[in-house]
C-alpha cells in the first residue's frame, strides 16, 4: 500500500512540474508542491505516533494476558478481578469481584506495574 501511495505521490508531482508556465505561475506550483509536502511529512508523524502508541498498548495487553499486573489511575489491575475487553480496548471487573462490580478502565489509562 505504501508503494501504491508513494507512487500516486510521485506521479502528482510529475504532473505539476510538467504543466506550462503559462497555465500555471512557479511560484504557485511551489506552493502547491509545499502543500503537498506538508501533508506527507504531517502523515509520516501520525503514523509514526500512531505506531508507537499500538506497540505501547499491545505491550501492555500481553503483560495482562500473561498473568501481570497493571496500575490503572491507582487500581491494581489483574486478571482475577478483571477481563479485558477488545472491542472497547477497558478492562471489566468480574462479577465475581463485589467490591469492584461495574468498574470499567480504560487501556490508556494504565501502565504496566513495577514488580
Amino acid at each position: 500500500m505504501q508503494i501504491i501511495a508513494f507512487l500516486v505521490l510521485l506521479l502528482v508531482v510529475v504532473a505539476l512540474l510538467m504543466i506550462d508556465k503559462e497555465t500555471i505561475a512557479p511560484k504557485v506550483k511551489w506552493g502547491i508542491m509545499g502543500v503537498v509536502a506538508s501533508l506527507v511529512v504531517l502523515g509520516m508523524l501520525y503514523h509514526s505516533f500512531s505506531s508507537k502508541q499500538q506497540l505501547h498498548n499491545r505491550e501492555k495487553i500481553n503483560h495482562f494476558s500473561q498473568g501481570g499486573t497493571l496500575t490503572c489511575k491507582g487500581v491494581l489491575v489483574d486478571g482475577t478481578r478483571f477481563s479485558y475487553e477488545n472491542g472497547t480496548a477497558s478492562f471489566v471487573a468480574k462479577g465475581s469481584a463485589r467490591e469492584i462490580r461495574g468498574v470499567i478502565i480504560p487501556l490508556q489509562d494504565c501502565e504496566v506495574a513495577s514488580e
